[in-house]
């Protein structure tokens, strides 16, 4: 009986010992479990932080896609804004140089007139003999006015040459 009771004794003993062994084994696989739940949770938040970051950029770079195209819109204008203005420039350009040809032909016929008056009067002064106050005023002033036109003429001249220059 002594040795049933020490048999007992020592099967309850091993199997307390084992009890308590794999009741330490459930307390670490239970702390192992709580951590990768733990882990679990914080891997979802990150998750949920980095997806919503990536939405974020999306929508970033999707406004920052239509500030490129409106910037390159505007580029285009501008560049056609320019081609249009150079081109406006050039035919300028020409006109003044057509206006600079007419503006020679009558400085050329303005002083043609110039001569003939001069020999007119000449002719007369050789006529008459004596030449009145009143008609060497009219030729004074006669000149003058061909001085103006000259003077005008070629300040206009200058201008346009400056202008196309």
């Amino acid at each position: 009986f002594i040795n049933l009771a020490e048999q007992f004794k020592t099967e309850f003993l091993a199997l307390k010992s084992q009890y308590e062994e794999h009741a330490e084994e459930k307390k670490i696989w239970t702390e192992k479990e709580s951590n990768l739940l733990n882990k679990q949770k914080d891997l979802k938040r990150l998750l949920n932080t980095k997806t919503d970051e990536v939405v974020v950029l999306k929508e970033n770079s999707s406004a920052q896609i239509m500030v490129i195209e409106d910037k390159e819109k505007t580029i285009k204008e501008l560049k056609e804004g320019r081609t249009k203005a150079e081109a406006a420039q050039e035919e300028l350009r020409q006109h003044n140089i057509k206006i600079l040809e007419d503006l020679k032909v009558e400085i050329v016929g303005l002083k043609k007139i110039k001569t003939e008056i001069i020999s007119l009067i000449d002719v007369k002064q050789m006529v008459d003999g004596h030449e009145s106050i009143k008609q060497d005023e009219s030729l004074k002033l006669r000149e003058k006015e061909v001085k103006v036109l000259k003077e005008d003429i070629l300040e206009f001249q200058n201008e346009d040459l400056a202008h196309t220059g």
